[in-house]
């Protein structure tokens, strides 16, 4: 084989090694882009999830609760004949059952927390809903008055603790969109 068609034969073939190593190259920086998209996109659709499914409505549910103990309160303060049977209707129609619904949420959507464990102020939450149903049972299903047991009471940093993670919870989904050219 004469000197050109050599140094033709090994241009060409270097061309192609460059080429298909090119290829390869970009078909790994692809690969790893859309990787990169999909893990994204699962960690935003997860945390749209903790929003919509879990912390927007227990707070929506504490939000509510919060409404009605403050004019179960002002009823309650009244101090006459019907503000112990009031009372135990605030409890039965509305306390109970929002509980109850926070309950569940927390419940059922363990695997949407925003953390390996709960939080205290969300033990403590469960600690007084079970004190809470417990007591109130006691009175109306045997009339025993137990109103000098005060039980844990409402988790004072619950509120504040579920709105401080939806709020962070937000940010984070804001920053993905932002990522992601979507705001």
């Amino acid at each position: 084989m004469n000197p050109q068609a050599e140094t033709a034969l090994l241009s060409a073939f270097v061309a192609g090694t460059i080429t298909l190593a090119g290829w390869f190259i970009t078909s790994g920086l692809t690969k790893r882009r859309e990787d990169d998209a999909r893990r994204q996109q699962a960690a935003l659709k997860h945390l749209e999830r903790q929003i919509e499914e879990l912390y927007g409505p227990l707070l929506g549910l504490i939000e509510q609760s919060s409404a009605v103990f403050a004019v179960a309160i002002q009823r309650r303060e009244r101090k006459d004949q019907d503000s112990e049977k009031a009372w135990h209707y605030f409890i039965e129609k509305y306390f109970l059952p929002l509980n109850l619904q926070m309950v569940k949420l927390l419940s059922t959507k363990v695997h949407l927390r925003n953390t390996d464990t709960w939080p205290p102020s969300y033990l403590a939450f469960f600690v007084h809903q079970a004190q809470f149903e417990g007591l109130h049972n006691l009175w109306a299903d045997m009339r025993v008055d137990s109103s000098s047991i005060k039980g844990e009471g409402w988790p004072k940093n619950f509120s504040e603790d579920v709105r401080k993670t939806l709020d962070d919870l937000k940010a984070r989904h804001n920053d993905y969109l932002r990522k992601l050219g979507a705001l």
